[in-house]
């Protein structure tokens, strides 16, 4: 059986303010670090759409 796809990748992080700085300067759609903050939630998600729906996650 092979892999023909996957939809989440969860990637944890030590710095997590400086990976939301990182992913809105390339151009993606994350929360800024106050309004992650804010919300008082261990995770955000940054959705890629490499692979139709395929969002990230990190810890």
């Amino acid at each position: 059986m092979s892999i023909i796809a996957f939809d989440l990748v969860a990637i944890p992080t030590v710095r997590p303010e400086e990976m939301l700085r990182f992913y809105r300067a390339l151009g993606f759609s994350s929360p800024t670090s106050e309004k992650w903050r804010a919300e008082r939630i261990p995770f955000f998600s940054i959705p890629t759409f490499l692979l139709d729906t395929q969002k990230n996650k990190w810890h």
